[in-house]
């Protein structure tokens, strides 16, 4: 009874320990996602120069390839922390409702 009981808790505590850790690990990422795609607006005027010229239009066309998959992941990165905080907080509201 009580060695099961120290059991379940001591693999309960270790699963807690991964989950936060792996949301602190999407935390960053979504920060990291941010941030980059704050230095990319702030080289849009540098970008959109490179797309007036036929020799430098890669280079731009590189950076809005860049731009949409770094919104698209920060999107992403965004609804699965909404998604993670809401599945939490109906665990938490009912844990042993199935």
């Amino acid at each position: 009874g009580v060695i099961a009981n120290g059991s379940v808790a001591l693999i309960c505590l270790i699963l807690l320990l991964i989950l936060a850790w792996n949301y602190i690990k999407l935390l960053l990422e979504a920060a990291e996602r941010y941030i980059m795609l704050g230095i990319l607006v702030f080289t849009a005027p540098m970008a959109f120069a490179m797309g007036a010229s036929r020799s430098t239009s890669n280079i731009f066309k590189s950076w809005c390839r860049m731009l949409a998959s770094q919104l698209f992941l920060l999107i992403m990165n965004a609804w699965c922390l909404k998604l993670f905080v809401n599945m939490v907080g109906e665990f938490l509201a009912n844990p042993l409702g199935i």
